[in-house]
């Protein structure tokens, strides 16, 4: 059994991204993730990115390296990177929600993580695992 690694970032759209960029950018990521087992989850909000990618250790550190690469985003901050046991979102190559900060009020201790003032090197990593949470959850579908 091969071990697995999961990575979550944060980053900012280096753009405005309309639903077309983003659902290009979806259907690649999820054609590529479904090929080299690669699983997770992204959330955007028009400013800001925060994802979640787990598979074998070596294709999420191989992933990452292109995604930081990538021109779209820019201010990538890592908030985990660690091994884990089981996946946290094994059905899909990537879960999708766009959400707004009217969506967040309701979330109890993550309402203002995508504040207009968020400086992404000092997020909370634990406020961001409670988002991810209630994605899991059901909570924005």
């Amino acid at each position: 059994m091969s071990k697995l690694n999961q990575i979550v970032y944060v980053s900012k759209a280096a753009e405005n991204f309309d639903e077309d960029q983003v659902l290009e950018l979806l259907n690649t990521a999820r054609a590529s993730n479904q090929e080299t087992g690669i699983t997770g989850m992204l959330l955007f909000d028009g400013k800001v990115f925060l994802q979640v990618i787990e598979g074998q250790t070596a294709r999420v550190d191989d992933l990452f390296t292109h995604i930081k690469r990538d021109s779209r985003h820019h201010d990538v901050v890592t908030l985990l990177h660690r091994p884990i046991a089981t996946r946290e979102f094994p059905p899909w190559s990537m879960g999708y929600s766009h959400f707004s900060e009217e969506s967040l009020k309701s979330l109890t201790g993550a309402n203002d993580f995508f504040g207009e003032a968020l400086i992404l090197s000092e997020v909370d990593p634990s406020r961001a695992k409670r988002i991810l949470a209630a994605f899991a959850e059901g909570f924005w579908r």
